[in-house]
């Protein structure tokens, strides 16, 4: 019984348990930099400077491509349809959600559009679509 409890805890973690916890450690990352950005903790990008801004948008793309590239190759087929769908539909609710806040706010019917307002309504329709079609 003790070896059998020793080479359990010795092998190594399963592939989903370490891409749930990597995906877990972005999301709490992410989340920690948006709500430090809220908070004003993190300027906004009118108190930046042209080079503070040009490298934050390179970092920032350079790391959604390479975290992207990464996850996609490593993950099951199953959690891959998931991801494909969140974005989908997180595409579809970002175009339909602008569209419909241009056209409101031209009408007078609501305030300027605020990116980060879409950028969190699209994000919680694909955490929402992903959560759904991976544990349905």
């Amino acid at each position: 019984m003790t070896d059998r409890a020793q080479t359990d805890a010795s092998k190594p973690l399963s592939r989903n348990r370490v891409m749930a916890g990597s995906s877990l450690a972005v999301a709490v990352v992410v989340g920690a930099l948006l709500i430090a950005r809220l908070a004003g903790v993190i300027p906004a990008p009118q108190e930046m400077s042209a080079l503070g801004a040009i490298v934050t948008c390179v970092l920032g793309a350079a790391s959604v491509v390479g975290f992207s590239a990464w996850y996609f190759a490593r993950t099951d087929e199953h959690d891959l349809h998931a991801n494909l769908w969140a974005m989908a539909w997180s595409w579809i609710a970002s175009g339909v959600g602008t569209s419909c806040w241009v056209v409101l706010h031209a009408a007078g019917l609501a305030p300027v559009p605020d990116a980060v307002a879409i950028l969190l309504g699209s994000s919680v329709v694909a955490l929402a679509t992903w959560v759904w079609l991976r544990f349905r």
